[in-house]
């Protein structure tokens, strides 16, 4: 077998260029600080010039001089995590040599700066001179700390297990391999596979919906929500079937509620809303002052589909009104008010002369009342019973025919007090029952329902159906996080929020949950 033997690597040639800046810089520093004494300038521009012909040497001592003479470098990053982290750069073995007359040249200075510094430091200590002894300390210092740390990387560079962790300037594919291919820890048993539904086993909603808790993105959450209304669900027992097993327990019933923005009553979700309070699936309403009016206006006369982009000018000149791509004729607004002025004077009247007291809620109940008709959210919730709760009720149509009613027959009240007790009784007086939220879109509904359930600690379960970003700190885009961290929800609990629009995703919510179980065949 043929003798095996190692390549030497060849002696590197000198660096002049380099000695030259290693020797100015560190002479600079020492010569203006003997001489500074002499010149006509105070003590403060003396000490700025020689701190920074000391920072100039120490950075050229570790990113020219230690790299071009002996092979060495280190500096500094900040980690994602936000710390420093110091690295550290040296010539491995079969790389190119080092110039031993750069090697000698480098050490010898390197060692000789702080020792003359500290002779300098002796000597300004002996005349008391105060202020300069400061300004060598920081010599020492800097050149103590190239020195240091020069010298602890060149004693680490010979070990193999010091190469692991200083990487060497040709080192880096091996570098990349490793940023590239970390190693990763095992995932929990339980986790989901990614995959999504395959239309070669069908097109039937119910395994496409199925296949969305596996799929990602607000899929995945889109599923997560259909098991967290469903888990209301399955609390929501018939109260005949509620006994003493478990200790009452687990069989006893969770008060939904479901909060809802106008917006979504000018679109087709009014009648999914409908069909829960038609069948009494839910237990409290929570809505806006266009959750009501466009209910029962859409009684009167038809909303129609338009386009986002119809020009806002044209429309005025004929009197048409655009919510998002919808079409609502001004008429539509007359027609309410033929319809509701008479209303407001029955209600003035029972107020002054049968002392009735009139809050939102009792309004809501008498319009729904007083519409009998089938297709309305509110002729539903005042025939089974179902309170609705919209604390800004003048904050629409139906605020401007109060204001008009006023200057007709003035004195109609509406007590808000009253209406936040009731509110808040809801939450507060479910106990031992559960609650649970579901909340299509933000702002007023959203905050009313979860504030209501502060009261008692919390909901059990909560939805949230909205396209809102919490970055810039409205209640409408917050995450159930933030509404845990207020006690608006109850810590243990698992609540969803599913980022897009109620108007796909509230329908599709139903078919899994409220309408599956009401027509488990269908």
């Amino acid at each position: 077998m043929a003798d095996q033997t190692t390549e030497q690597p060849q002696e590197a040639a000198p660096h002049p260029t380099a000695l030259v800046f290693l020797l100015v810089f560190k002479s600079l520093a020492m010569v203006y600080y003997i001489l500074c004494g002499w010149l006509p300038l105070n003590f403060v521009v003396n000490f700025c010039i020689v701190v920074f012909l000391l920072m100039c040497d120490f950075w050229t001592v570790k990113n020219v001089s230690g790299r071009l003479m002996v092979g060495l470098r280190w500096w500094n990053e900040v980690s994602e995590r936000g710390g420093n982290e110091w690295k550290f750069e040296s010539l491995q073995e079969g790389q190119r040599g080092v110039n031993t007359f750069d090697s000698r040249m480098f050490w010898l200075v390197l060692y000789a700066t702080p020792v003359v510094w500290v002779l300098l430091g002796i000597i300004a200590f002996l005349k008391l001179n105060v202020d300069y002894l400061l300004l060598v300390v920081i010599a020492v210092l800097l050149s103590g700390a190239n020195l240091n740390i020069n010298d602890s990387v060149m004693g680490c560079g010979d070990s193999g297990e010091q190469g692991k962790k200083h990487a060497s300037p040709s080192s880096g594919p091996d570098l990349a391999t490793q940023a590239v291919l970390v190693p990763s820890e095992e995932l929990p048993a339980d986790s989901v596979p990614i995959r999504g539904h395959d239309f070669n086993h069908g097109r039937d909603i119910d395994g496409i919906m199925e296949s969305f808790k596996g799929t990602g993105l607000q899929a995945t959450a889109l599923g997560r929500a259909v098991d967290e209304v469903n888990s209301m669900l399955d609390w929501r027992v018939p109260e005949s079937e509620c006994d003493e097993e478990d200790g009452g327990v687990r069989r006893d019933r969770c008060k939904i509620f479901l909060g809802y923005t106008s917006n979504l009553v000018s679109a087709g979700v009014r009648e999914n809303i409908r069909y829960l309070v038609e069948h009494g699936m839910v237990d409290v309403l929570v809505t806006t002052a266009g959750g009501v009016e466009e209910d029962i206006i859409k009684c009167l006369a038809p909303t129609y589909v338009g386009d986002f982009q119809l020009k806002g000018s044209d429309l005025r000149s004929k009197g048409i009104n655009r919510a998002g791509n919808m079409l609502i004729p001004n008429s539509n607004y007359c027609k309410f008010e033929d319809w509701v002025m008479p209303i407001l004077d029955a209600m003035l009247r029972e107020q002054c002369e049968e002392g009735a007291v009139w809050t939102p809620s009792r309004v809501i109940e008498r319009l729904g009342r007083e519409i009998d008709h089938k297709d309305s959210i509110c002729y539903w919730a005042a025939k089974n019973g179902i309170p609705i709760y919209c604390p800004a009720l003048t904050d629409g149509s139906l605020g401007d025919m109060l204001y008009f009613h006023t200057y007709k027959s003035d004195g109609l009240v509406i007590d808000l007090v009253r209406d936040i007790r009731l509110m808040n009784d809801e939450a507060l007086k479910a106990k031992p029952r559960k609650t649970g939220v579901i909340i299509l879109g933000g702002g007023v509904p959203k905050h009313h329902i979860c504030n209501a359930n502060l009261m008692k600690n919390g909901a059990d379960f909560a939805v949230y159906l909205n396209t809102a970003q919490e970055y810039d700190g409205s209640d409408s885009g917050a995450r159930p996080d933030e509404a845990v961290s207020w006690g608006k929800i109850r810590a243990d609990a698992t609540p969803v929020k599913v980022h897009g629009d109620a108007s796909i995703l509230f329908p599709l919510l139903i078919s899994q949950t409220f309408a599956k179980r009401s027509h488990p065949g269908v």
